[in-house]
C-alpha cells in the first residue's frame, strides 16, 4: 500500500468534516424516545429497526459497550416496544430485555466512576419510574447511589434561572426534568440542547400553535439524515456534530504532528480562520446553540496554534480552577481528557501548568492506566491525551515509563489493542499513545510494539470504509464517523511512529 491512498482518504474526510449527512451512528435511546414522544411518519420502519437492534443476550448495544452504558438504551427500547406490544415477537423482545436488565443490575452496585454516560443520573431514574408505573418488575436498590446523584443534579438545575436553561449543559437532558415547552429552548440549528430525545420531549409538551414547532420538527428530520440509515425517526444521540468533528479532528492532526504540513494547512486554514472569529470571550461551544465548554475551546485553540496562529487563551483560562479544568460550570464528573487537552494548549503558550499536571498524575490507576473518561470510554484514548499533557515535564518521567509498560502489556499478540480483541480505532489510540512518548523515555520494546501496531493497522485498513466501533460517550456510546476515521489515518501517517 502506498501513502497516496492514505492521504487521499484523509483529505476526503477533512473536506467533509462539517457535512452532517452520514456523520454519526444511530442511537438506540434517542430513537426509542422519538418513537414514544414524537413518532415519525411512517412509524413502523423505525420501530422495526429498533426491534432488530436487540442483541442475543436481550440487551441493546454490543456487549463491548459495557453493562452500565447499555442500561439506559435497553430500558428506553423496552418502554418504546411496550407502547406497541400487540405482536408476540415484540412481547418476547420485552421479556428478554427485562431479563437482561435484572441480570446486569448488579453493575450499578459498584462505586460510580467518571465515565458514566451523559445525563444518566437524570435519565435512568426517570425511565425506571416509568417502567415501575407500567408494572415492570425491576429492582431499585442497585441504582441507589445513581439516584442520589440525580437528586443532587436536579437540585442544581432547579437553581438555574429559566432563561439560562436554553443552550446550557442541562438542556441536553431536558427530557428528564422539563415541565413546560418554552419556545426559547428550541434553537434553529441544534433543537433543544442538541438532543433528539430532548427535542422530542419538547414537541410532546408544546402547544400546536407554538411558533417553534416547525423548527423542532425540522431538527428531528435533519438529525435522522445524519445517521445515514435512511429511516425517519432513527436519530443519533447528539446532533449536530460538525463543529466538534472539525475541532477534534484538527487537534488530533496537530497532536500527531500532521496539521502543519502544507497540504493539511491548505485544507484546514480557511475554515479555522472562520472558527477563530467564532471563539467568543467565553469560549466555543460543541455546536451553535450550546454554551461554550473547555474541551471544544481547547481543541480549536490547539489547532490554531498548530497552524501557526497565536490565539488568545482568555476563553480557556476561565475554565481553569485551582486543581483541574472544568468542562463547563457546575460539572459533577471531572474530565481527564478536558484537563489534558487544556494543558497541551496552555503549555504551548508558555503558561505554568504544574498544578494541572499534578492533578492528572494523581488520577493514574495503580496498574498505570488512566481510566475511561466521560467523553471517550476507551482508557487508551484518555491515557494518550495524558501522555501528551505530561511529556514535557521531567518530573513525570517515572509516571510515563509506567504508562509505557502498561500499554505494551495490553497489546495483543497480533499487534493491536481493543476491549476483547484487536480493533482498528483502539489500535490507532494505542499507536498514537506510544508514538507520543519522548524518545528518551521509550523502553527498548516500544519501537517493536509500534512496528507491530502499524503492521496490524495496514493489514486491517480498508480505504474509505468507516470503523464500527463505539468509543465516544454521549447518553450512549456513539461513533463520530469522520473523526474516528481521521484518528485511524493520523496513526498510520504520524511521523513520530515511523
Amino acid at each position: 500500500m502506498t501513502l497516496d491512498i492514505l492521504h487521499i482518504d484523509l483529505h476526503a474526510h477533512l473536506r467533509d468534516l462539517s457535512t452532517e449527512a452520514n456523520s454519526i451512528s444511530p442511537s438506540i435511546y434517542d430513537t426509542a424516545m422519538v418513537l414514544r414522544l414524537a413518532p415519525p411518519d411512517p412509524f413502523w420502519p423505525a420501530f422495526d429497526w429498533l426491534l432488530r437492534e436487540q442483541q442475543e443476550d436481550g440487551g441493546w448495544l454490543p456487549a463491548d459497550c459495557g453493562e452500565r452504558a447499555r442500561t439506559v438504551p435497553t430500558l428506553a427500547a423496552i418502554l418504546a416496544l411496550h407502547d406497541r406490544s400487540q405482536r408476540s415477537s415484540t412481547r418476547e423482545a420485552i421479556e428478554k430485555g427485562l431479563s437482561f436488565l435484572r441480570r446486569n443490575s448488579s453493575a450499578w452496585c459498584k462505586p460510580l466512576t467518571d465515565d458514566l454516560p451523559v445525563g444518566v443520573e437524570l435519565l435512568l431514574p426517570m425511565l425506571l419510574a416509568e417502567a415501575h408505573a407500567r408494572g415492570m418488575d425491576l429492582p431499585a436498590a442497585p441504582y441507589a447511589e445513581l439516584t442520589a446523584l440525580g437528586m443532587q443534579r436536579r437540585a442544581k438545575i432547579s437553581r438555574i434561572p429559566p432563561h439560562l436553561i436554553p443552550g446550557s449543559s442541562a438542556s441536553h437532558s431536558w427530557e428528564a426534568f422539563g415541565e413546560s415547552a418554552d419556545a426559547r429552548l428550541v434553537h434553529p440549528v441544534s433543537g433543544v440542547g442538541a438532543s433528539p430525545a430532548a427535542t422530542a420531549a419538547w414537541l410532546r409538551m408544546a402547544p400546536s400553535d407554538s411558533p417553534a414547532r416547525a423548527m423542532a420538527v425540522d431538527y428531528l428530520r435533519r438529525a435522522a439524515l445524519a445517521t445515514g440509515v435512511g429511516i425517519p425517526g432513527v436519530v443519533p444521540t447528539v446532533f449536530p456534530i460538525g463543529r466538534f468533528m472539525e475541532t477534534y479532528s484538527s487537534h488530533t492532526l496537530a497532536q500527531a504532528e500532521l496539521a502543519a504540513a502544507s497540504d493539511m494547512a491548505t485544507i484546514l486554514g480557511p475554515r479555522f480562520d472562520e472558527l477563530a472569529a467564532e471563539v467568543e470571550p467565553e469560549g466555543l461551544g460543541f455546536t451553535d446553540g450550546l454554551s461554550p465548554d473547555a474541551d471544544d475551546t481547547a481543541a480549536v485553540l490547539g489547532a490554531l496554534q498548530a497552524l501557526g496562529r497565536r490565539p488568545s487563551l482568555g476563553p480557556l483560562r476561565r475554565f481553569v480552577t485551582s486543581t483541574h479544568v472544568v468542562t463547563y460550570p457546575g460539572e459533577l464528573q471531572p474530565s481527564a481528557i478536558t484537563t489534558a487537552r487544556a494543558i497541551q494548549v496552555l503549555h504551548t503558550a508558555g503558561e505554568d501548568v504544574t498544578h494541572l499536571r499534578q492533578w492528572l498524575a494523581a488520577r493514574q490507576e495503580g496498574d498505570g492506566r488512566w481510566p475511561a473518561d466521560k467523553w471517550n470510554s476507551n482508557w487508551i484514548y484518555t491515557t494518550w491525551q495524558v501522555i501528551l499533557a505530561l511529556r514535557e515535564d521531567p518530573f513525570f518521567e517515572d509516571v510515563l515509563q509506567h504508562v509505557c509498560r502498561i500499554l505494551i502489556a495490553f497489546q495483543y499478540r497480533d499487534g493491536g489493542w481493543g476491549i476483547s480483541h484487536s480493533t482498528i480505532e483502539a489500535t490507532a489510540y494505542g499507536l498514537l499513545a506510544l508514538a507520543a512518548l519522548p524518545r528518551s523515555l521509550r523502553l527498548p520494546e516500544v519501537d517493536e510494539a509500534i512496528r507491530r501496531a502499524r503492521e496490524w493497522l495496514y493489514a486491517a485498513y480498508q480505504p474509505f470504509t468507516p470503523s464500527e466501533e463505539l468509543h465516544w460517550t454521549g447518553k450512549e456510546p456513539y461513533r463520530p464517523t469522520r473523526l474516528s476515521r481521521i484518528i485511524i489515518l493520523a496513526a498510520m501517517l504520524t511521523p513520530t511512529a515511523q
